[in-house]
């Protein structure tokens, strides 16, 4: 099992595997865009919601993208129900909004 870190002021999402004391950096954002929710999806990409929307580190490739953007204060709370579809909660904001990634129908 592996734990993944947002280091926030640095900008950075780091996956430690188990027992290990040593990170590795999966990828890196500016500084307006630092992390601040995290979570996985059940195919293994990484989602970080930031200031800037959520993005979405894809293992299989390195590459990250950004699949929401310009969210209302940002994005501090972010998971998956059942079905595929992504929650964001805004960093002062009382919203939650739901986006179908799986169907790119935000």
């Amino acid at each position: 099992m592996n734990l993944f870190y947002l280091f926030f002021y640095c900008s950075r999402v780091m996956k430690f595997a188990s027992g290990s004391l040593t990170g590795s950096v999966l990828f890196t954002l500016t500084s307006f865009q630092s992390p601040q929710g995290l979570t996985l999806d059940n195919a293994g990409s990484v989602y970080a919601g930031t200031y800037a929307g959520v993005f979405k580190y894809i293992p299989a490739s390195g590459n990250t993208i950004q699949i929401i953007s310009t969210v209302y204060w940002g994005v501090n709370r972010i998971r998956f129900d059942t079905y595929g579809n992504l929650y964001t909660g805004g960093y002062s904001s009382s919203n939650i909004n739901r986006y179908n990634i799986t169907a790119n129908n935000c």
